[in-house]
């Protein structure tokens, strides 16, 4: 009893509306703050699992600046930023939140949000999860939200869509439709009319897809082959397109202040000045995820994505090499190197029955083949690599995936006449073609990547070297235009 009376006097005394109780106040709001966070941390591992793992849902909810949407494409613009000029955008959590979810149902029951690689599609739909699921919603209202990646193969997606109790009363959120393992090109269509079937009896249907995975926009679903009852319309269902809109000047501002911190001056001044040199490229917020990496390979010279895609991967496989002692590092660094080739090249052989994953057996026997200790690999923040809670590993982004295959393509290619052919359909996967197409109008001869000859095809080398000093003139970007001849050979005119 004397301890209580003590600390009681020392609370209460003539300090203490001035002094002790902001104190008390703010040191009670922090606590509170905290366990809300564990507690909303334990529900999203909860309910995502098992295909979004901890750290990608807390990165995601630390590093998000809010997500705004656009009625017209925004990569119809030549630059990202000037799509500012004409478009009307909305921020899409309040939308979802205040309008589509809250209050009486709206006639508008499907939403596809289409946004180009790296824009921050995934990010949104996590943290529009998250503000949803919340205690107090889940205590006092009957309506449920459910999170699903499309990059599952078709059996596995309609088994965990059927688990799901009272479709009538639950949002769902479908990521990823360009992602699906199962899809053709010749059946995108059809397919998501299929998905819409599956999906048709839930309360509010958001699905997100690459821009252009569809090949145009008279493409883009617009009537759905769902009939509307008891509402007002043509008698179909109609999905509502929203487009992502790229940052703005002041959400990178945001963005920085939040990576660095308040007193990191210097490296938020390089991380400006990298962001200036890039224009638009950073302006997607994947891309700007790895500012750090960038930060640190500040001498490098940012022309276009290849560059700024080679240094996060060579940046990776440094920041794993430096666990290990100095004279194992080069060797480690090599291995690392083509365990992430074979890696690619496993998804890309398998994608239509696996998608972006490779199962846990395949990753242990590549992991030996290529020494590789997998529980020194660090697979949390800014990895390359992500691991499931099935044991399941994935490139952490599409895209990261798609530079690669577009690597290997560019280093495998060989010579014949006038015509180049390459070993994969990177037709398949749009963004490779796209950045395939970079390397080639570059006439890049030299990668800070570990080379694919040193272990696939050292006698093509010298050759292919030879061609591109003819064709692009020693480095020089090519004036000449790429002519795709059929998916693996092409020549430049």
């Amino acid at each position: 009893m004397e301890i209580i009376h003590k600390v009681w006097n020392w609370i209460w005394d003539d300090t203490f509306l001035y002094v002790k109780l902001p104190i008390i106040l703010a040191a009670g709001f922090k606590l509170v703050v905290f366990f809300v966070g564990v507690i909303r941390n334990y529900r999203d591992n909860k309910s995502l699992f098992p295909y979004y793992n901890h750290g990608a849902t807390k990165k995601a909810r630390k590093f998000f600046i809010r997500t705004k949407c656009q009625n017209v494409d925004p990569s119809d613009e030549i630059n990202l930023k000037s799509s500012f000029d004409f478009a009307a955008k909305e921020d899409l959590l309040k939308f979802f939140l205040n309008k589509v979810f809250k209050g009486k149902r709206s006639s508008n029951q499907f939403y596809l949000i289409l946004g180009d690689s790296g824009m921050g599609k995934t990010t949104f739909m996590l943290n529009l999860f998250s503000r949803y699921n919340t205690i107090i919603r889940s205590l006092f209202s009957r309506e449920k939200i459910n999170l699903l990646p499309l990059g599952l193969d078709k059996e596995s997606l309609k088994s965990e869509i059927q688990k799901i109790k009272d479709p009538n009363n639950t949002i769902i959120l479908l990521d990823g439709f360009d992602e699906a393992p199962y899809i053709l090109h010749e059946d995108i269509v059809s397919e998501f009319d299929s998905l819409i079937e599956m999906v048709k009896n839930f309360r509010t249907v958001l699905i997100t897809c690459r821009t252009h995975y569809f090949s145009s926009e008279k493409e883009e679903p617009n009537e759905l082959k769902v009939k509307k009852f008891n509402t007002e319309g043509n008698g179909y269902h109609s999905v509502k397109k929203m487009y992502v809109s790229p940052f703005e000047d002041k959400d990178v501002t945001k963005y920085i202040n939040k990576s660095f911190g308040v007193f990191r001056f210097k490296q938020k001044k390089i991380a400006r000045k990298i962001i200036k040199k890039t224009d638009d490229l950073l302006f997607r917020p994947m891309l700007l995820s790895y500012i750090h990496e960038l930060v640190r390979e500040k001498k490098q010279e940012y022309k276009n994505r290849i560059d700024i895609y080679e240094v996060l991967v060579v940046a990776w496989i440094n920041r794993e090499a430096n666990k290990y002692p100095e004279d194992e590092k080069h060797i480690f660094e090599s291995h690392l190197a083509f365990f992430t080739y074979e890696i690619c090249k496993y998804i890309y052989n398998n994608y239509s029955v696996n998608g972006l994953y490779v199962p846990l057996e395949e990753i242990d026997r590549l992991s030996k083949e290529f020494q590789i200790d997998l529980n020194k690999i660090e697979l949390k923040s800014r990895s390359l690599l992500n691991r499931n809670s099935k044991g399941s590993y994935k490139f952490s982004h599409k895209s990261i995936f798609e530079f690669i295959l577009a690597y290997l393509a560019y280093e495998n290619r060989s010579q014949n006449d006038e015509h180049c052919r390459i070993h994969y359909k990177l037709k398949e996967f749009d963004q490779a073609i796209v950045y395939f197409e970079e390397m080639v109008y570059s006439s890049r001869l030299d990668f800070k990547l570990p080379e694919v000859y040193g272990r696939y095809d050292g006698a093509n080398k010298e050759l292919l070297k030879k061609v591109l000093k003819e064709k692009g003139k020693s480095g020089k970007k090519s004036k000449k235009k790429i002519k795709w001849i059929d998916d693996m050979i092409y020549k430049l005119e």
